[in-house]
């Protein structure tokens, strides 16, 4: 199996560059996008295909991520993550 694609959609640009090195970190891993806003991210996922897409949920022209219809999608607001592995 290749790299983890990750997508990175981040209107900060100090969070979105220190989530940016954090990934590249990993040997498995590589970041191959990053929006700006909602939309810029709805439309790299698209042409992209990410394996991942870390979005934040607070962005300027924010999209409705419940008119997603791609089996491949799973959405898991941060805390519920945080939850899931147990932090």
């Amino acid at each position: 199996m290749g790299r983890l694609r990750v997508l990175v959609a981040e209107d900060h640009h100090l969070v979105a560059e220190g989530t940016r090195l954090l990934i590249e970190r990993e040997p498995d891993m590589e970041v191959v996008a990053q929006a700006r806003d909602g939309l810029q991210a709805v439309q790299l996922a698209s042409s992209l295909q990410p394996d991942v897409a870390l979005l934040d949920v607070r962005m300027p022209a924010q999209f409705n991520a419940k008119h997603i219809e791609d089996e491949r999608v799973m959405l898991v607001p941060l805390n519920e993550l945080r939850q899931r592995i147990g932090e």
